[in-house]
């Protein structure tokens, strides 16, 4: 096992307890699944969209009482304000991650406004979750989305932004004028 600080440590140990039925995912899903959120409460969350699972869902902010209620939650004490860690159920409570293990490397995710693509997938035993502790700390804007797997493991996906390509614009001296 490698070195961790003793805050990130204490968060793994907070989220093996809290999430022990949940699996990550950095960003993506399997299959369709409506989801129908009030007007004024729809207006009130972050929307999470994964076109190929055909996915939306309001996420709300929390850990796992709100994960159990049925909810995608961005777990907080597993966030920074470069990473955004998603989790919800798979089978039960509300299954609102289902489609989740359909989610491939290369899919777009949106949230908050930004798109961010695919990159990454691991099947982690919640109990060493050394693979994928690194990206609790990133510095690099991304989405991690978990769900649960059977036994010990859970689904974790991780999702990088896009950075919008600026346009190089070619500049040239003003023409000389003829005498």
């Amino acid at each position: 096992m490698t070195r961790m600080s003793a805050e990130r440590a204490g968060a793994w140990a907070r989220a093996r307890r809290g999430l022990a039925p949940v699996v990550t995912v950095l960003v993506a899903l399997l299959g369709t699944v409506a989801l129908s959120v009030p007007s004024d409460t729809a207006a009130a969350c972050d929307e999470l969209r994964i076109p190929s699972l055909d996915l939306s869902r309001c996420v709300v902010p929390g850990s796992q009482d709100e994960i159990d209620d049925g909810n995608v939650v961005r777990v907080d004490y597993l966030s920074s304000p470069t990473v955004h860690w998603l989790a919800g159920h798979h089978t039960s409570h509300g299954a609102t991650f289902s489609v989740l293990t359909g989610l491939r490397i290369g899919a777009t995710v949106r949230y908050r406004g930004q798109t961010y693509v695919v990159t990454e997938y691991r099947l982690v035993d919640r109990f060493h979750p050394d693979p994928v502790m690194g990206w609790m700390s990133s510095d690099h804007a991304s989405v991690v989305l978990q769900t649960s797997a059977s036994g010990v493991y859970v689904h974790v996906w991780r999702s990088v932004a896009l950075v919008p390509a600026v346009p190089v614009v070619a500049t040239a001296a003003p023409p000389v004028p003829v005498p």
